[in-house]
C-alpha cells in the first residue's frame, strides 16, 4: 500500500514513530493483537540506539539493587524469551564480577543479590552464579588487577546483532498487517483540538497526511523532538546520558567472557569486541 493510498484510507488505530527496538517490538505486539497499526522510521530499522548498544540482554542486575524487583522479572522473563526463540542470534554470556579495592558492595550483599537473580529468572536458559575464589578469578580472568580479591561469576545474555532483531519484529508486524517505512520521516502530528488526528510524514521530498487515531512515540533520545511536532508543551521528558565504548586491540586474547565493575562513582560493563559472531558468548 502507498502513502497515498494511506492517505486517503480509514484511520490508523495508532502511528509508531521510531524503528528502533522498541519500535518494534510495538508494532509486532500491537498487530498481534488485531490492531491496524503502522511504523515509519526516519532513516534505517534499528539505526540508532539499537545498534550502539553494547549488545547485553539483561536483566538489569542494577535495577534489583534499587529494589525494582518487578522491572527485574519482567527484563529476565525476556531474557529468557530471547534465549529460547532466537538461540542463533541471543545467547548466554558470563560475566565476571570481581571483588576490587573501589567495589561498592561487601561479598555477602553480592552473594544475596546474585542468589535472588537466579531465582527471579527461575534459572531458565543461563547457568546460576558462582563464587570465585582469587586463584580462580585470576586462572579464568588473568587480565584483571593483581588488587581483584576473588568475586563472582554471573550470566546475562549477548545479542549478536540488535539491528537485525529489530528488522525481524518489523518484519513479523508487517506480516500480521502492520504498515511499515522506514527512509519516512514524520514532520507532524496534527490534532483537533483535543485528540490526535493525524501525521505528516515526508518520503522521497514528498509529504503525505496519513490519518490516525493515536500516536505511540518511540523515537528513543528523540522522543522531546517528536513532541514538539504535536505542539505539546515544551518539558523535557529525558534526561540524557551518553555511554562510552572504548575499542582497543590487546596484546593477548581477552577470552570470551565480560566484566562488570560496579564502584562509587559509576558502574560500567566492558565487553571485549568477539573474535566472531559465531563465537560470542560463549564461555569454555
Amino acid at each position: 500500500m502507498t502513502l497515498d493510498e494511506l492517505t486517503n484510507g480509514e484511520p490508523f488505530d495508532a502511528v509508531i514513530i521510531g524503528g528502533g527496538i522498541n519500535g518494534c517490538g510495538i508494532a509486532e505486539e500491537a498487530a498481534a493483537r488485531g490492531l491496524r497499526v503502522a511504523l515509519f522510521e526516519a532513516t534505517d530499522f534499528g539505526f540508532g540506539t539499537t545498534w550502539r548498544s553494547t549488545k547485553l540482554i539483561h536483566g538489569g542486575l542494577r535495577y534489583l539493587e534499587h529494589g525494582d524487583v518487578r522491572l527485574v522479572r519482567e527484563s529476565l522473563r525476556e531474557r529468557s524469551w530471547l534465549l529460547q526463540t532466537r538461540p542463533y542470534l541471543v545467547t548466554p554470556q558470563r560475566l565476571f564480577l570481581p571483588m576490587l579495592p573501589w567495589t561498592r558492595r561487601p561479598g555477602w550483599q553480592l552473594r544475596i543479590g546474585l542468589a535472588a537473580y537466579d531465582l527471579l529468572a527461575l534459572y531458565r536458559g543461563v547457568p546460576k552464579h558462582r563464587a570465585l575464589r582469587r586463584e580462580k578469578l585470576r586462572e579464568l580472568a588473568p587480565y584483571l588487577p593483581g588488587s581483584a580479591g576473588g568475586g563472582f561469576s554471573f550470566y546475562d545474555a549477548r545479542i549478536h546483532a540488535p539491528e537485525r532483531l529489530a528488522l525481524e519484529l518489523a518484519l513479523e508486524a508487517r506480516r500480521l498487517g502492520a504498515v511499515i517505512a522506514n527512509h519516512t520521516r514524520v514532520v507532524s502530528v496534527t490534532s483537533d483540538g483535543k485528540r490526535v488526528t493525524g501525521v505528516v510524514v515526508e518520503a522521497e521530498g514528498e509529504a503525505h497526511a496519513i490519518p490516525t487515531r493515536a500516536v505511540i512515540n518511540a523515537a528513543g533520545p528523540w522522543v522531546d523532538a517528536v513532541n514538539e511536532h504535536g505542539g505539546l508543551p515544551g518539558v523535557e521528558l529525558l534526561g540524557l546520558t551518553r555511554g562510552t565504548h572504548i575499542v582497543f586491540e590487546p596484546e593477548q586474547p581477552l577470552g570470551r567472557d565480560a566484566v562488570f565493575s560496579n564502584n562509587e562513582a559509576r558502574r560500567a560493563r566492558l565487553l571485549r569486541r568477539p573474535a566472531g559472531p559465531s563465537l560470542a558468548g560463549r564461555h569454555d
